[in-house]
């Protein structure tokens, strides 16, 4: 009996073991990617954003550099199945620069990264359109700069000087300064920051909480900010 009981503790513990040292495998392996995304990040906002410009001009130029990074690698890829399941288990900012097969998504995401390694504030906004009645048909970014939430649309390369809910509501102004062959479905007909409907039952439980405890805070605030960086977010929820 005792040669039993040791040799039962002796494969439990080599279970637990290869269980442990799998799992801190992973965490490294993580760890190491998450790194090497921000730096990548770091190494762009550093070739195109000057030390002693302003917030706007920083958005401005990280704008550019994410529409110029991007466009080519849509026509390539844009209309392409995903390469393997890495694609969609990791749909980090190294894919979406990549590729960029994400179209608006991808835009989106890689401007939030550059603009987060940047210092800048910002949300992510996804838009109503009144044409086919659908949440969610284009993505872009809000960022805060120079005191006040400015729409970016890195897909169209156009910064409006405003937020997106007063492109929205003056749509007949500041249609003007988008570039030609803008979908002009894309009008801000609605904008809302968070989608509560994303995760059934949890996320309208912390909607439900925030209605009553913080309604401004519950309609302006952007999750999409804090999970760009896929690896760190698996990472942490492993830790």
């Amino acid at each position: 009996m005792l040669v039993q009981r040791s040799g039962g503790l002796s494969i439990k513990s080599l279970l637990v073991g290869a269980v442990l040292g799998s799992l801190a495998v992973v965490l490294a392996v993580l760890h190491v990617m998450a790194d090497y995304e921000d730096a990548l990040y770091d190494q762009i906002v550093a070739s195109v954003v000057q030390p002693l410009s302003s917030e706007t001009q920083k958005v401005v130029a990280l704008t550019v550099a994410t529409h110029v990074l991007l466009e080519d690698r849509l026509k390539v890829f844009s209309d392409k199945s995903y390469v393997s399941f890495r694609d969609w288990l990791f749909p980090s900012g190294d894919v979406q620069l990549m590729a960029g097969r994400g179209a608006c998504g991808s835009h989106a995401h890689v401007l939030g990264r550059l603009l987060d390694r940047a210092g800048i504030d910002f949300r992510g906004v996804q838009m109503y359109c009144a044409d086919s009645n659908t949440w969610g048909c284009h993505a872009t970014i809000e960022a805060y700069a120079d005191g006040k939430w400015i729409a970016v649309d890195p897909l169209y390369n156009v910064i409006f000087p405003v937020s997106a809910a007063e492109v929205g509501r003056n749509w007949d102004t500041y249609k003007a300064l988008t570039p030609p062959g803008c979908d002009m479905n894309y009008k801000y007909a609605g904008v809302r920051y968070p989608n509560w409907t994303k995760i059934p039952v949890i996320m309208p439980a912390i909607k439900t909480v925030l209605d009553f405890a913080a309604p401004e805070f519950e309609s302006t605030f952007s999750v999409r900010r804090y999970v760009l960086n896929v690896y760190r977010v698996y990472e942490v929820g492993l830790l």
